[in-house]
């Protein structure tokens, strides 16, 4: 639940959901306990009473007020690379997205990613926030240069 990824709560209401299902099959009873730091947190609660709906109204009231799928196009642009070089070319797809005319709050980064460092790469991040997926803007994003690698995600399954 803790992560930083806006499917979390999603996640532990599907994986709480799918481990009360196998415990008590056919005629013997099962019981499932759970230890969390957050026992009263909506998606512990929705999935011990196996409430669904009550879930679904939650989370999506949480993601209209904040403006995520399936209400607005989230996108994770993705840099990785040697320390500065990675840093300064996701300051510069910034610097393109301003100049494109996207508001400066619905820009968030670049950022370490929550996974900042894989295999000797830095990993920097942007997250983008629109009314569609920004397909066009990004087609014309600028070239980073040295050994920089983008990777474009739109509304990403996963954050880290």
């Amino acid at each position: 639940m803790n992560f930083p990824d806006i499917r979390s709560s999603e996640r532990t209401f599907q994986l709480l959901t799918q481990v009360a299902g196998r415990s008590g099959r056919g005629e013997k009873e099962g019981q499932v306990i759970i230890q969390s730091y957050d026992p009263s947190h909506f998606a512990i609660a929705a999935a011990q009473n196996h409430d669904y709906l009550d879930f679904y109204r939650r989370e999506i009231g949480f993601r209209r007020q904040l403006g995520y799928p399936p209400f607005r196009s989230l996108t994770r642009i993705l840099c990785s690379g040697p320390q500065r070089e990675t840093e300064d070319g996701a300051g510069r797809i910034r610097a393109f997205l301003l100049r494109q005319g996207f508001p400066a709050g619905d820009i968030f980064g670049p950022a370490p990613a929550p996974i900042g460092r894989i295999q000797g790469r830095f990993r920097w991040q942007i997250l983008l926030k629109s009314d569609g997926p920004p397909s066009d803007i990004l087609r014309g994003l600028p070239s980073v240069e040295g050994d920089v690698q983008v990777t474009i995600d739109i509304d990403p399954l996963f954050m880290l």
